[in-house]
């Protein structure tokens, strides 16, 4: 009777446990990486830009960085399941 006690307490904790990793720490570990991603993406739009004015470039319309960032961090999202 001990062990089985044991048994269903160790279940119990695996489960919420678990649990715990798939709702809570996997996707803000995502969401994190995500963020980063998108960033890095609207940095380097950013920076093409800045070196195409600085080399003489003519730029009529610049990148709209937000955009560029919203879209990434959505894809990013929905490519790891959680959008």
């Amino acid at each position: 009777m001990n062990k089985q006690k044991y048994f269903v307490i160790a279940l119990v904790l695996l489960v919420l446990g678990g649990g715990f990793y798939w709702y809570e720490l996997r996707p803000s570990s995502i969401k994190k990486d995500c963020f980063n991603k998108a960033n890095t993406e609207k940095e380097k739009a950013l920076n093409w830009d800045n070196t195409y004015v600085m080399n003489g470039g003519n730029l009529t319309k610049r990148a709209d960085y937000d955009k560029i960032f919203n879209d990434e961090y959505s894809k990013c999202l929905m490519e790891n399941g959680i959008k």
